[in-house]
């Protein structure tokens, strides 16, 4: 399962400096992760179904949102992004990030499908997750913006 996590970590630093131009750093922290996550307002899930059986979620502030969508419309972070633009580009980014965690582990002898994105607040969030077990968290920054990403495998799995 390390492994697993540490290929999503180099996925999503990679995804989010070619996507995003962003600078980001994997960063550990001495506040528990648990209540550092309740800090971000947003979050994208994406279901695996196969040899592994969960999510991948990428979790991040508003304003990381609004920054990962002006990038990746090209307009400048002054400008007003309807809601509906952020939450599609977080999306797109937790999408590719899935999928190229996806190719990196068929190497590992796993194969699994992948869901559309499904973008939730934090409320949502915690309802989807009474039914998985978190198997691995990192948490980044990029300048002043904390995001996670996150693996949860569902109830029962053996990984």
């Amino acid at each position: 399962m390390e492994s697993i996590i540490s290929l999503m970590s180099e996925t999503a630093v990679e995804v989010l400096k070619k996507m995003a131009f962003l600078d980001v750093e994997h960063i550990r922290n001495d506040e528990p992760i648990s209540k550092a996550i309740e800090n971000v307002h947003m979050c994208s899930m994406i279901m695996l179904d196969g040899t592994l059986k969960g999510s991948i979620v990428f979790h991040c502030s508003d304003k990381l949102a609004k920054q990962v969508t002006c990038a990746l419309l090209g307009e400048d972070m002054a400008s007003d992004i309807a809601d509906m633009d952020i939450k599609d580009a977080i999306g797109e980014v937790t999408n590719v990030i899935a999928g190229n965690v996806k190719n990196k582990i068929s190497n590992l002898g796993h194969s699994f499908s992948l869901s559309s994105p499904k973008v939730l607040e934090w409320g949502e969030y915690v309802t989807e997750i009474k039914t998985k077990v978190r198997q691995g968290i990192m948490e980044f920054t990029s300048g002043k913006e904390t995001f996670f990403i996150e693996l949860l495998a569902s109830n029962g799995s053996h990984e």
